[in-house]
């Protein structure tokens, strides 16, 4: 009854989380993940979790009859083989993981904890025989055994105290970097042998009754608090910058003052790395934005996001990179610069914020929408661009064909493949384009939409525009969407693509974007004046028939839109974007959203707390000793037969994938 209680009132939670888990990008990973992985884990980083447990080691050969012990010891060792064989590793994590690959080791140490707990007392209560039978030589044993334990335990905390001193760096790795190396590994078996070895002689002292009871949980206590400091100095690192520099970050929230509904975005990644708040600092800032991170970032969001040229990986989309166009789509009014203040809207200390024009958050448009973004970074943004204003004149390529070639080899296929020839240092293409009307140029280099931490791409060229490094490396994982060159109008713009190795990629080249085009479709564009509030969205606009609203919004089977008064289902477009169908005439649009799976949820979180509510307060047996007899049988059972499905799925099923 208590499980089934504490499941429904979980419910609340669970359902949302695991209805948008199948969504993200982890998901489709884990077969890939699996079939892809090797036996062993990389234990340097993945025991790290479990060695503050060390000191309790030489208590898990106890020998023990309670069942408890026995429940502890059996989940002891089911959650140690993970540490060491990497597919079950992975499953512990849903498949796949970044860094922090033994989360549940708190599982491990746990289960540690409560056996040699239960096996303690157990040991407290049986009569064994001291080792020495005389009793004055028994006390002074105990009385020069006691002052050595003792005398171990204080060198233990000096040692400790040292030994941090002189081995920071290697100890401190995985705090600096998240994984270990042999190294750091190193440093930490020294230290924890030196506490094996201790603790070894302690419980060997307290198992022949030469140290007492007392003493030795005090030792204990003295090794688990002195383990406690020991790895706070390494594992709680100190913050990588001070509070002034995230309090300026932070005060950028308050400087917009703009009414309705706008995104704001950064000039680069900014906020990340060198500045140490990460992605989502624009949205913690309380900006909409469309850089976004956690573990459960939907997979036809990032896909959408890295087609149409905004630099992501591994679960982050960031906000930086796309076109001036897609900015305008994405209602982008803002981008923070760091440095430079001329044209800025708002200025504070570091940071000028300038102010672009967009379209509205709804756009009317009149042609067909393709249900997902497909070609080239500069075909994309063309078809963004069609969708929106039925043109076909904001995109020109710039052919690598027409480009000079210096001492290197480039072969055009269905991805174009681009070497340096002998090895050459000097390996070069050189683009003079002549620019008449006002143009942005923009690079490219993509290949795959995948959540890997690197790719092939990685580090293939360094660029200049008319002189001027414009990336000494790209793409990179910070920096891999479009790259913006310049804005050039009636003159030759040069461009230096530098190959740093060989390379081969779907989506390569210079492009230029119309800059009046860009102007002419946020001037022309018809909105319908929407607005959102809280989880409410509201609009009107007048319309023909056939028409449609797009929304720059991802796509969320959470969404519920009425179009005067009458449901309607909107359509997913362009990979992960909303178009909700208009009528002739006037067009009173409204919104509501709910995550999915959440009113699921609280109804089942409701019966949950009714039905607890019911058990704590029933005094009388909910039925007869027999019928309980017979329940507890079957539950038995039924809980056996999980355990066993749920063990296979966890360490035989991917031992079996890894094997395949």
């Amino acid at each position: 009854l208590g499980s089934v209680s504490a499941a429904l009132l979980s419910a609340i939670v669970y359902i949302p989380v695991l209805l948008q888990y199948a969504d993200s990008a982890r998901s489709g990973s884990v077969w890939d993940s699996l079939s892809n992985s090797s036996l062993l884990t990389t234990f340097h980083t993945a025991g790290l979790a479990v060695f503050s447990a060390t000191a309790l080691v030489p208590m898990l050969f106890f020998k023990t009859k309670g069942k408890r012990a026995l429940v502890s010891r059996i989940m002891l060792v089911i959650t140690v083989v993970p540490l060491f064989i990497e597919p079950i590793n992975k499953m512990w994590h849903t498949g796949s993981y970044m860094s922090f690959p033994s989360r549940y080791a708190f599982l491990t140490v746990f289960s540690a904890i409560s056996f040699v707990g239960d096996a303690f007392n157990e040991r407290l209560d049986k009569n064994t025989q001291p080792l020495i039978k005389s009793k004055v030589f028994s006390i002074v044993v105990r009385i020069v055994a006691s002052l050595a334990v003792i005398a171990l335990t204080v060198y233990l905390w000096l040692f400790s105290e040292d030994y941090v001193t002189q081995n920071f760096a290697a100890l401190s790795r995985y705090s600096s970097t998240l994984w270990n190396n042999e190294a750091g590994l190193n440093a930490f078996l020294k230290y924890y042998s030196l506490v094996l070895i201790f603790a070894t002689l302690v419980t060997l002292c307290f198992k022949f009754k030469v140290v007492g009871k007392t003493l030795f949980a005090a030792v204990f206590v003295a090794f688990v608090t002195a383990d406690a400091f020991f790895s706070m100095k390494i594992f709680v690192a100190n913050p990588s910058h001070e509070v002034d520099n995230f309090k300026s970050i932070m005060s950028l929230g308050e400087v917009i003052k703009d009414e309705g509904f706008f995104r704001v975005k950064e000039d680069y990644k900014m906020f990340s790395g060198s500045d140490g708040i990460g992605i989502n600092a624009i949205g913690a800032m309380g900006y909409n934005s469309l850089a976004h991170y956690t573990s459960l970032t939907n997979k036809d969001y990032m896909d959408a996001m890295k087609k149409l040229g905004y630099s992501s990986y591994w679960m982050e989309v960031g906000d930086n990179g796309g076109t001036a166009f897609s900015d305008a789509f994405f209602v982008n009014a803002y981008t923070i610069k760091k440095g430079s203040f001329e044209g800025a809207e708002y200025v504070t200390e570091k940071y000028g914020i300038y102010k672009n024009a967009v379209l509205p958050l709804g756009v009317v448009t009149s042609g067909e929408i393709p249900l997902s973004l497909s070609g080239t970074r500069a075909e994309v943004a063309q078809t963004l661009y069609s969708v929106v204003t039925g043109k076909n004149d904001l995109i020109t390529e710039y052919s690598v064909s027409d480009a000079l070639w210096t001492n290197v080899q480039v072969t055009v296929d269905d991805v174009i493949t681009i070497s340096a020839i002998d090895g050459s240092a000097t390996a070069k293409l050189v683009y003079n384009i002549a620019v008449g009307e006002k143009q942005n140029l923009y690079f490219d280099c993509f290949d795959q939409s995948t959540v890997a931490l690197t790719q092939h791409i990685n580090d293939s060229f360094s660029v200049k525009c008319a002189g001027k490094t414009i990336a000494s490396s790209y793409p990179t994982q910070s920096k891999n969407g479009l790259l913006y060159l310049c804005t050039c109008e009636n003159k030759v713009g040069r461009v230096e693509i530098t190959v740093l190795k060989p390379v081969y990629a779907y989506s390569f080249g210079v492009f230029g974007e119309k800059v009046a085009a860009v102007d002419n479709a946020i001037a022309t564009a018809r909105g319908a004046g929407v607005t959102i509030s809280g989880n409410r969205l509201g609009g009107k606009v007048n319309a023909h028939a056939g028409e449609k609203l797009l929304l720059s919004l991802p796509y969320d089977s959470g969404y519920s839109f009425f179009v005067n008064g009458k449901r309607v289902t909107a359509q997913k477009v362009l990979t992960d974007f909303i178009a909700i169908p208009l009528v002739e005439g006037e067009n009173e649009i409204t919104a509501t959203y709910t995550p999915r799976g959440f009113v699921l949820g609280v109804i089942l979180f409701v019966l949950g707390l009714a039905f607890t509510v019911y058990i704590a307060l029933k005094r009388k047996p909910f039925v007869s000793e027999k019928v309980e007899e017979v329940l507890v049988g079957v539950c038995h059972v039924c809980a056996l037969v999980l355990f066993f499905v749920v063990f296979f799925a966890v360490n035989v099923a991917p031992l079996l994938i890894a094997a395949l």
